[in-house]
Formats: structure tokens, C-alpha cells, sequence
């Protein structure tokens, strides 16, 4: 391997820093940015400097008006951010990625493109979005999503890839290619997504570490010369099995050739960029960008066509940078964050970040994306880092740590006890960072809505937006006046510690700590062995991990019989529980006392289930949790045969399981206790 270059670590914060200036300067011009006053207030002249501007938020019924301040990044540095935090992991870089920063993400994206925000929401129930999600009960809208996700093939991918580029320096070019199609299948299933990230990440590469000046032409010559890329062979040894069969599944069509497909469309692109680089100072850019497909509203999103455009935008600029970040965030009726973005990540992998002048000082979080960056190359080439002080080193622990699962109830309580629903508002955030400083605003709104957004800055440095809307009648509006999205005279500064744990049995509308924590050691416990089983093999006696599972299984049945069961035992019948006897077929967790399934099936969301589905689910449950404890497992009629039971079985069931006693936990909340003295219905 080539000895990096000795400036390594300023141009790893260039490639990082840049890309956030780059979508800072140019979001309030994309096309799709929802900025008040639309194209009139897109088409200003190109600056070097950051302005604020009001945005359109919100769904179609619960619309509201915010304020981006100068220099606020959006959807494309945050997912950056996500991913430097998982490469800082080390082996787990993955685990942490889906386990933990895509499921938190939604709850402060700006600006996030459909494909990421639903394979993010698909992550926080435990699985990925290739797979139908376990307890989905509609077949159609299961395969209508699987559909949409390997039909994603936007540039969600391409941008967010730096810091793959960063800690791979000192590596072969295929652990680079394997680690971004590993990263971008957990979001994009296209072919045109994957193609697109893979060029852009061997495009940085190639800058990163580029010794000497980087001659005009040469690095689009270089993307073209490369033949890694273009090899779907090499390609298909990294994508898992599953993901494989499930995109023949889904599209009907073979992956090899939709992917030789897309690498043909994409190497036409770099034909195109080549072309008109040889044309000298004679080149036509708009002409050029046209061509590639830029102003294309139907594709100038397409990751093959930003990766193109910003290595030709980036070569054709590179030795004025600043040139080419204007052209790109100001280009109009194009994707000018995203194009901005990866275009100055490119010139500041060979520039360093100086060039950026103000903007580089001035965008969100500046000294945490240069710390994130110096982390990066420190891992790379185990270097001193420029920034590396005791803060930084405890930073760099907590992410050491094991990934902590983010799941859908976790992301519910949080936002439940975030300011001004809750008096007690949580000290970390859902991926475990400590919350150093909440402040609480009230935005201008439409249609009868409310909306509370609460910033928060982390002790890393990293500062998130958290926008809670909530419908109220129109009688009660309490809207601020004057300008769209400032704070109301509620806004305050408070630090806040975290809620207490909650007693058993008088449940409010969050689950008991308890509960939840009961729960997360079952899963930590069939994660954690899976890890350390290998390093048992042949030893004196063997590790049954299947017995391990079992042993989880009935533990999780027991968890939600303890807390569940109490609860019901409490309320007062229906009318229609009243007037029948207990289900036989469901031991312990009974609707013949109260009611529960109906008003749960609702809590869960009655598109998505039904009664019946609950209680078939937990009968299937319960039915596997007394075949443990009653018959070792054995199958029935199949001598001393067991039943197989995997991890990720396993930890499906408990993921279903908590779900269950969560939104069970919140009906319970509104239904009245027996009084004292009453008679018992249970059984005798």
C-alpha cells in the first residue's frame, strides 16, 4: 500500500467538512427543498455565504412553517454523521449502523428522501427492508414496500459514503467496494443507488490519496479505467443470499442484469463527463449537465447521475475549488445539496477544508464534523489526532461500546418525554449520547396543529432538531404571531434528568423501565452468546446455543405474564369479556377478565392488525414457550427430535413480545381498576 499523503488527515476533514458546506449552501435551492416562496426564492445569485430561509414542513393535514438557519445541513450531512459514528465502531460498524443510527435517525432527519426515512422505520422494528416485516398482516402492502425499496435507486447512498473512504485508506480497493454495497443495501435496493456509491466512493478514494496535482480530466479518466466497479462477479460475492433471492422475488428480474444494465448506463455518463472534459476550455457545462441528466427532474436524483456529475463538476474545478461549489449549489432546477455536497467532498479530499474560507467555520457543528473526521483518519492509519483530548477520548468509548438496539417503542417513549409533554425529559438520547442542553419552541402552524420543536445538543457536540406535531381543536389553537417557525414566549434553556422508573401495576401511558429493561437484556443476552459461542468450539463442553434461545423464549413469555396479566387482573370486564369464560388456549395471558385485544390491535394500529392476529401470534408463542418447558422441545410425534430455534427467531419473537406488552401496557392506562373488596373472576 502507498504511504497516504502527509496531509492525510486535513484533507479526510476536508471530504467531511466540505460535504456539509456544500449541503448547507445548496438545500435552500433544490428542487425539492419546500422553500416559502418557491422558484423565486430559489433563483438568487451564487455567494460563498449561508442564509436562512422559511421551509414548508409537514404532512399534507398537519402543514407548518420552519426557519433553517444559515448554515443548517440537512438529511444528507446527518446520514454522513450516522456512518462515521458506525465506522468509528470498528467490526460492528454494521450492527451499529442498522441497529441503532438509521432506526433513531427519522426522529430528527431534515429533509429526508422517502427510501431511507421507510427502510429507517423498517430497521426499528427488527428487520431488514428486503424482508416482510413479521407481524405485517396486509401481503399486498408488505410487497408493495419490498417493491419500493428495490426500486430506490436515488443518490441516499452516494452521500453519505465518506467515511467509509476514510477508514479503508489504508486498504485494498475491494474492502472499500464491500463495505459500501454492505452500508447501501440497508436503505436502497436499485442497482442505480449501489452503481452510483460505488463510483463516488472510488472517486474520493482516488482524491483522498492522490499525491502531486490532480491533472484536468484525470479522475473522471480514472472512474472510467476502473474495471472494480463494472465487475458484477466481484459485486455478487457481497451481497447476501437473501438479499439476492428476495431482489429475483420482488422484481421478477435477474440482479446480475439490472446490474449490468445500470453499470452500462453509468459508464455512458462517464463517457459523456470525459467528452466534454477533452473539450478543454471549450466545454459547455450546462450543456454537459444536461446530458448527464441533472436538470431531469425524473432522474437528476439517481445515484449514478450525482456521482457523475459531481467528479466531473470536481474535475473540471479542481484547481478552484470554491468555483466549483458555487456552480453546484446554485445550479438551478437541480438535487443542489446533494450534488453540492459530494462535488466539494471530492475538492476537499484533495484541498483540505482551508479553501471553504467562512463556511467552512460557520456550518452546523463545524468542530464536531472536524472531530468526527479526525477520528476517521486516526482509525485509518492509527495517527495522533488533531483533535484528540479527554473529551474526544470519552466520545470514542461510548462508541466502543456495544450498538444499542433502537426500537419502535423505545423511539414512542422518547418522544413522549421530550419537552413540553413531559417534566422529565431524558438525559440521553436513543442512541445513548448524554443530552447536555434542551431548549423548547412553539412553531407557527396550519390546519389546527400544534407543533413543539425541541433542539437538543449532545455532549459529542452534535445538535438535533425534534418536531412534535400534535392536532388540536381549532377552538384551542394557542399559535405564536409574527414571524413563521420563531419560538413562542415558551422557549427555555433547562437541563433535565431522566424520568424515573415507574411503578408496577399503576401503569401511565409509558411502559415501567423495568419492563422495557427486562426485555433488553433478553436480547443482549442471545446477542452476546452468538458472539462468543465461536471462541467455545471444542472445549470441554460445547455451548447449546439453541438451549440458550429456548431459555430466552420462555423468559420473555414470563416477562410480559408478570407484567401484563397483573394489570388485567385489575380492570374491570367489558360487557363482552364478562359474558364469557377465559380463553383456554392462551394459558395466562387471558381476554376473558378485560377485554385486551381489541383496544391493543387499536394501540398497534388497526390498518396493520386485528384481534385475531394478536392472539393468533401469541397462541403460536405460548403453544412453543409450553412445548419447552413441557416436552423439552422435542417435536410432536418426532421421537427425540427437536425443534431448531435460531437467534434471529428468537429475538423476533421477543421484539413482537415487547411491542405487545407495550401498546398493552397503554390500554390498561385507561381502563378503571376493580374497586377494593370486589369480587375475584379468576378462576378457581
Amino acid at each position: 500500500m502507498t504511504p497516504p499523503p502527509a496531509n492525510f488527515p486535513q484533507r479526510a476533514r476536508g471530504a467531511v467538512l466540505c460535504a456539509a458546506v456544500g449541503d448547507a449552501l445548496g438545500w435552500p435551492q433544490e428542487i425539492r427543498s419546500s422553500i416559502v416562496g418557491g422558484n423565486k426564492s430559489r433563483s438568487i445569485q451564487p455567494e460563498p455565504s449561508f442564509r436562512s430561509w422559511d421551509r414548508n414542513s409537514g404532512g399534507q393535514y398537519a402543514r407548518y412553517t420552519e426557519r433553517v438557519n444559515a448554515g443548517d445541513y440537512s438529511d444528507d450531512t446527518q446520514l454522513l454523521m450516522s456512518v462515521a459514528r458506525a465506522c468509528l465502531s470498528g467490526p460492528r460498524w454494521l450492527n451499529r449502523l442498522t441497529e441503532t443510527e438509521l432506526p433513531a435517525w427519522p426522529v430528527y432527519q431534515r429533509g429526508g428522501g422517502r427510501a431511507v426515512i421507510s427502510a429507517a422505520h423498517t430497521w426499528a422494528t427488527g428487520t431488514p427492508p428486503w424482508r416482510r416485516v413479521a407481524d405485517s398482516t396486509s401481503r399486498a402492502l408488505a410487497d408493495r414496500a419490498i417493491g419500493a425499496y428495490f426500486n430506490a435507486g436515488a443518490n441516499g447512498v452516494a452521500m453519505r459514503i465518506a467515511p467509509h473512504v476514510i477508514v479503508s485508506a489504508d486498504l485494498n480497493p475491494g474492502s472499500l467496494l464491500a463495505r459500501i454495497t454492505t452500508d447501501g443495501i440497508t436503505t436502497h435496493g436499485h442497482p442505480r443507488a449501489l452503481v452510483g456509491a460505488l463510483i463516488h466512493g472510488l472517486a474520493l478514494r482516488h482524491t483522498l490519496l492522490r499525491q502531486g496535482t490532480l491533472g484536468y480530466g484525470d479522475l473522471v479518466q480514472a472512474l472510467i479505467e476502473d474495471r472494480s466497479w463494472q465487475d458484477f462477479d466481484r459485486v455478487h460475492g457481497m451481497l447476501p443470499e437473501v438479499w439476492l433471492r428476495a431482489f429475483t422475488a420482488s422484481t421478477g428480474q435477474s440482479p446480475a442484469a439490472i446490474w449490468q444494465a445500470t453499470i452500462g448506463e453509468a459508464r455512458e455518463l462517464l463517457v459523456i463527463a470525459h467528452r466534454s472534459l477533452g473539450r478543454g476550455a471549450l466545454a459547455n457545462d450546462d450543456e454537459t449537465l444536461a446530458e448527464l441528466g441533472c436538470f431531469d427532474k425524473t432522474r437528476n436524483g439517481a445515484g449514478t447521475v450525482t456521482a457523475v456529475a459531481s467528479a466531473y463538476l470536481a474535475a473540471r474545478t479542481a484547481t478552484r475549488p470554491l468555483s466549483g461549489l458555487l456552480r453546484a449549489a446554485f445550479l438551478p432546477k437541480a438535487d443542489t445539496d446533494t450534488l453540492a455536497s459530494m462535488t466539494a467532498s471530492l475538492l476537499g479530499a484533495l484541498h483540505g477544508p482551508e479553501w471553504t474560507g467562512s463556511l467552512g467555520r460557520d456550518v452546523q457543528d463545524a468542530s464536531y464534523l472536524a472531530a468526527l473526521a479526525d477520528r476517521l483518519s486516526t482509525a485509518a492509519f492509527d495517527q495522533p489526532s488533531p483533535s484528540q483530548n479527554t473529551a474526544d477520548a470519552a466520545v470514542q468509548r461510548d462508541l466502543d461500546r456495544s450498538p444499542t438496539p433502537v426500537r419502535v417503542n423505545d423511539i414512542r417513549v422518547f418522544r413522549d418525554h421530550l419537552p413540553p409533554h413531559s417534566d422529565n425529559a431524558p438525559r440521553r438520547f436513543l442512541d445513548g449520547r448524554l443530552v447536555e442542553q434542551y431548549e423548547h419552541e412553539r412553531l407557527s402552524s396550519h390546519r389546527a396543529v400544534r407543533v413543539d420543536r425541541t433542539k437538543m445538543v449532545l455532549h459529542d457536540g452534535q445538535s438535533l432538531i425534534i418536531d412534535s406535531v400534535t392536532k388540536v381543536p381549532a377552538e384551542a389553537e394557542d399559535r405564536p404571531s409574527g414571524v413563521p417557525g420563531t419560538p413562542s414566549s415558551s422557549t427555555s434553556r433547562v437541563r433535565r434528568p431522566a424520568p424515573e422508573p415507574l411503578a408496577l401495576f399503576t401503569p401511565p401511558s409509558d411502559p415501567p423501565l423495568p419492563l422495557r429493561e427486562s426485555f433488553d437484556r433478553l436480547r443482549e443476552l442471545v446477542s452476546t452468546a452468538t458472539q462468543i459461542a465461536p471462541s467455545l468450539e471444542g472445549g470441554p463442553k460445547p455451548l447449546d446455543l439453541e438451549d440458550l434461545h429456548r431459555a430466552c423464549w420462555v423468559q420473555a413469555v414470563a416477562v410480559v405474564e408478570s407484567w401484563i396479566l397483573g394489570g388485567v387482573r385489575t380492570r374491570r370486564p367489558t360487557p363482552a369479556a364478562a359474558s364469557r369464560e377465559p380463553s383456554r388456549d392462551r394459558p395466562n395471558i387471558r381476554g376473558g377478565v378485560f377485554d385486551l385485544w381489541p383496544e391493543t390491535a387499536r394501540a398497534l394500529g388497526g390498518d396493520q392488525q386485528s384481534p385475531d392476529v394478536l392472539r393468533s401470534r401469541m397462541n403460536e408463542i405460548v403453544q412453543r414457550r409450553n412445548q419447552i418447558v413441557h416436552g423439552a422441545d422435542r417435536r410432536p410425534g418426532g421421537g427425540e427430535s427437536r425443534a431448531p430455534l435460531t437467534a434471529e427467531e428468537t429475538l423476533s419473537t421477543i421484539d413482537w413480545l415487547e411491542t405487545f406488552a407495550a401498546a398493552a401496557w397503554r390500554v390498561l392506562a385507561d381502563v378503571p381498576q376493580e374497586p377494593a373488596g370486589a369480587p375475584s373472576r379468576q378462576r378457581s
